[in-house]
C-alpha cells in the first residue's frame, strides 16, 4: 500500500508497482525519494549511497516509525537515521534473513514495506 500511496505522492508509478503486488521488483528508487524530499541535505562522504538510500526510503515508506525512532524534525531525524544504518553490518552479499543493511532496504523498498524488519526490530526476510 505504500507503494501505490508513493506512486500517487509522485505522479507516477510503474506498472508493476501497485498495491498487492508480491512482485520482487517493484521497489521505490532513489529518484522518487529525491523527488519526495528534496529538501534533504546532500549525504557525505561519510555515508554509502545505500545508507542514504535506505534513511530516504524510511522517511518516505515507513513516515510514522520514522519519526517515532529518530525524531520529529525530517532533516535531525535523517542524520541520526544515517548514523544508525552506518553502524548496522552489512552482508556483502544479497541476503534475505538477519540484520543487516541489505535486508532492511529491502524491507522498506518492498511494495508492501516491512518497517518492524526494516528498523531491525524483527527478523528480516
Amino acid at each position: 500500500m505504500a507503494a501505490l500511496a508513493a506512486c500517487a505522492f509522485l505522479g507516477a508509478c510503474q506498472d508493476i508497482c501497485t498495491e498487492g503486488s508480491t512482485d520482487p521488483d517493484c521497489q521505490i528508487g532513489q529518484e522518487d525519494l529525491d523527488a519526495a524530499h528534496s529538501d534533504l541535505p546532500e549525504t557525505s562522504d561519510e555515508f554509502t549511497p545505500e545508507e542514504d538510500l535506505y534513511c530516504r526510503c524510511m522517511l518516505f515508506s515507513c513516515h510514522d516509525p520514522f519519526h517515532d525512532t529518530w525524531g520529529v524534525e525530517d532533516v535531525d531525524a535523517f542524520e541520526a537515521c544515517l548514523i544508525e544504518i552506518s553502524s548496522v553490518p552489512l552482508a556483502g552479499q544479497e541476503t534475505s534473513t538477519g540484520n543487516f543493511q541489505e535486508c532492511r532496504l529491502k524491507a522498506c523498498q518492498s511494495a508492501t514495506p516491512d518497517c518492524d524488519a526494516a528498523l531491525g526490530l524483527s527478523v528480516c526476510r
